[in-house]
């Protein structure tokens, strides 16, 4: 989502540009295969840069995986707020217009980006139909999308949603809370609940959007953290030295140790953390590690 220079409408720079192609390069030669856009990400300039990447390498198409987002307009309503559209023309429209960009024929998934609350599900599944019988998108999945929203939109579907993108981190993890603390009457984990079962199925992805909890609890220790980010942050350092790895992958490691069909959606366009990064697929932590950290991350005993 930081491909293509700033969030603004002004044109990326040459050199923009140029940075953002060799992060994609970079990207590619470690080995990454799924690429994640929307329509909005720097208004529209990070698709354009991924587009041109993919003019310059065509014969990587085949081996990639492209996802796109739409159904935010941003800075559309009262003060700059955002707004929501799903009706079935902007839909089309969108993913007519994100192809376009992004130079290639169809999108491997096309996501709504977040619920709208005048969306006619009949009207999206309508937009889904033609979409697919276009064969302008292979597959649908949602983002942002409660266990019962979800649920509600793929009944009035003909095909299975492959995947629902939310906020899953560390510090984020409000779903395996609910497994735990549900008995709490001062929290209502009913949807987190809910959550859990939709991904214990391995047939829904869950595609974990912050993953890395925009560095939170990476990097040195300062005097504004604290005592849980402290501790967090120190326990990240201890496991990377005992596993020979980086805090950064410790955090991927972390995320791919669940009994779900997972993937950590990273934004960084820092190549050194790229390859960091990637490096957490190849670590297996323990189960007492893995609890340690968590434990540590929610700041309070589990039950």
């Amino acid at each position: 989502m930081g491909l293509g220079g700033g969030w603004h409408s002004k044109p990326m720079t040459v050199e923009e540009e140029a940075n953002s192609l060799h992060v994609l390069e970079t990207a590619w030669e470690l080995g990454y295969r799924v690429f994640d856009h929307a329509d909005i990400y720097t208004f529209g300039k990070a698709e354009s840069v991924f587009g041109k990447f993919l003019n310059n390498n065509p014969a990587i198409r085949s081996q990639i995986k492209i996802q796109t987002k739409a159904g935010i307009k941003i800075g559309a309503g009262p003060g700059g707020s955002n707004t929501y559209d799903l009706s079935k023309s902007y839909l089309i429209q969108q993913v007519e217009k994100s192809i376009s960009q992004l130079r290639c024929d169809y999108l491997d998934v096309f996501m709504l980006h977040r619920a709208d609350p005048l969306m006619q599900v009949d009207e999206v599944a309508e937009a889904f139909h033609e979409l697919k019988s276009r064969s302008l998108v292979k597959s649908f999945g949602v983002s942002n999308f409660t266990a019962s929203q979800f649920r509600h939109f793929q009944n009035h579907l003909e095909d299975d949603l492959v995947c629902n993108q939310i906020q899953f981190s560390l510090e984020h993890s409000g779903l395996l809370n609910a497994l735990v603390e549900f008995e709490n009457n001062n929290q209502d984990y009913s949807d987190a609940s809910g959550l859990y079962e939709l991904f214990a199925n391995k047939k829904v992805e869950l595609q974990a959007w912050g993953s890395l909890d925009r560095g939170k609890y990476l990097g040195p220790v300062t005097n504004d953290d604290s005592e849980v980010i402290r501790q967090t942050k120190q326990l990240l350092e201890e496991l990377a030295h005992n596993y020979n790895t980086s805090s950064y992958a410790i955090l991927i490691a972390w995320l791919n140790k669940l009994p779900f069909n997972v993937s950590a959606i990273v934004g960084t366009t820092n190549i050194d953390r790229l390859a960091l990064i990637k490096a957490g697929e190849q670590i297996n932590t323990s189960r007492e590690d893995w609890y340690r950290l968590w434990i540590t991350s929610r700041g309070r005993a589990l039950p």
